[in-house]
């Protein structure tokens, strides 16, 4: 799954708060973060990016809300002189291909036994109190808090939830890597219910994808 990071300046933005506070929780590591270089030079020659899945459920809709403003404002724009630029595609394109991931991840989450959903809840829990974290202040938190865990163990999830996002903490996850989970065209089927104008729930999207799969393929291939 393609992540999507945002500045702490949009994450000020989103949850109306100052940079200082945003510092702050990055610190105490409230969100999933990364370090690029800040071309501005500043501390240690890097700053922060904040990834929006670890971001508040209301946060991310705003976010997407505007998104969905600035693709409506570019269209208008476009629609008054001509096709729009490479970069404004580009931008569409970056902006509809995240929008899918996101739908497909929080499809395949969905429908996951709720034994998974929990084994995926608690590993993000872990991987988000301890983002940060080094491998002394690991070890005092393990012991702190009395888990069956090794510090191994915490690094390997904290590299699959920034590689694949949060279904890559699933069981069994990356076992089928390479293949397609669903096939494209019975994806398209979920997605074209799913964003429809009458808003399908996720469910009424599922059923209408295995109903287009059993009518294509053998129904005992279908993903469990």
């Amino acid at each position: 799954m393609s992540e999507l990071w945002l500045t702490t300046n949009n994450v000020c933005n989103l949850l109306n708060r100052n940079n200082s506070t945003i510092q702050r929780r990055i610190v105490a590591g409230a969100f999933k973060v990364r370090q690029v270089p800040n071309p501005n030079g500043g501390r240690g020659g890097f700053k922060y990016e904040i990834a929006l899945e670890s971001l508040p459920q209301d946060a991310q809709q705003r976010y997407w809300q505007q998104v969905r403003i600035e693709q409506e404002a570019a269209a208008s724009k476009q629609s008054k002189r001509g096709r729009p630029s490479k970069a404004e595609k580009q931008a569409q394109e970056a902006a509809k291909a995240a929008k899918q991931a996101e739908i497909q991840a929080n499809a395949i989450y969905a429908e996951a036994p709720a034994w998974q959903k929990q084994t995926v809840d608690q590993r993000l829990q872990v991987v988000r109190d301890t983002m940060g974290m080094g491998r002394k202040e690991l070890t005092e938190w393990i012991e702190a808090h009395a888990l069956d865990l090794s510090v191994a163990t915490i690094y390997r999830w904290r590299k699959a939830y920034e590689d694949g996002g949060k279904n890559a903490l699933m069981t069994e996850y990356g076992k089928t890597k390479g293949q397609s989970i669903i096939p494209d065209d019975v994806f398209n089927v979920f997605l074209s219910v799913y964003m429809d104008e009458n808003k399908a729930s996720t469910q009424a999207a599922y059923v209408a994808a295995i109903g287009y799969f059993v009518e294509h393929y053998e129904y005992d291939k279908w993903p469990s």
